[in-house]
């Protein structure tokens, strides 16, 4: 009877310790967020933002942005690292279409959809606006889920870059 007990005891042991790894895990990658908001100053455009409230940097950050309408449109925009306890903020009129090599103003009804990092340990995330989940998957393979789920009618993402990013410190790190 004994070693029941003793083995039960292990058993929830075990249970725990992979709860608090997986809680771990998701730590740093739940002080990171994208968001958008309106330009106070130009109506109908919005800035986007980008924060990392870890203590430890992220690697690799992507974003996808889409714009409702017919057709809507879609943008994509490789951010880069970002630095422990710091907020990229995007000016709608910095961004940059790459194959145009012209100014695109990002709308105030543009729409965030996917965020995609790697942690401070090699995990790959992606963040939505309802969910963060981990994943194997390279930004490729998210990219052509994301188009294999749309309409035929939808155009390809536009590659963008911010000519100007402003760069702050995150209002809360690590807390």
């Amino acid at each position: 009877m004994a070693t029941y007990y003793q083995a039960r005891v292990s058993q929830d042991q075990l249970e725990q310790a992979q709860k608090d790894s997986q809680l771990e895990a998701r730590q740093q990658a739940a002080e990171v967020s994208f968001w958008s908001v309106p330009e106070p100053e130009k109506p109908g455009l919005q800035s986007l933002h980008v924060a990392n409230r870890s203590p430890d940097p992220i690697y690799s950050v992507k974003l996808r942005f889409q714009t409702p309408g017919a057709p809507p449109l879609q943008w994509e925009m490789d951010v880069g690292d970002i630095g422990p306890c710091i907020e990229f903020v995007y000016r709608s009129n910095n961004l940059k279409d790459d194959a145009q090599d012209a100014l695109v103003a990002l709308p105030d009804r543009a729409l965030l959809s996917v965020m995609y990092y790697t942690d401070r340990d090699g995990r790959q995330w992606l963040r939505t606006a309802k969910q963060l989940l981990k994943t194997d998957q390279t930004w490729s393979d998210v990219r052509y889920d994301l188009e294999k789920a749309l309409p035929d009618t939808i155009p390809d993402a536009v590659d963008v870059t911010a000519k100007v990013r402003i760069v702050d410190h995150a209002a809360t790190c690590g807390e």
